[in-house]
């Protein structure tokens, strides 16, 4: 009895430029963790965020570790969200 059911809706479609990244992180023990993902490079939305969102590619669920914009124009028209693939939140 009980348990959790995770499910997923579409919120909405978007045309993405998507490149490989390779994304380290420290762990306890000081061991670095390093982990395959994605970053997807759309045009600007202020609007989203990570916290319960994720990305479908090719498939594929992409859990969103950070969404930021262009660090080397703050007035770029480009939200950049990056993803890791299958990893829990």
């Amino acid at each position: 009895m009980g348990g959790q059911v995770d499910t997923w809706a579409t919120v909405r479609t978007d045309f993405a430029h998507v490149k490989d990244k390779t994304f380290r992180e420290a762990a306890d023990g000081g061991r670095i963790l390093s982990m395959q993902g994605l970053v997807f490079t759309i045009r600007r939305d202020n609007t989203l965020t990570a916290e319960n969102n994720g990305v479908l590619y090719n498939g594929k669920q992409y859990n969103i570790r950070a969404i930021r914009v262009d660090d080397r124009n703050i007035r770029s028209p480009y939200t950049i969200i990056e993803g890791v693939e299958g990893v829990a939140v």
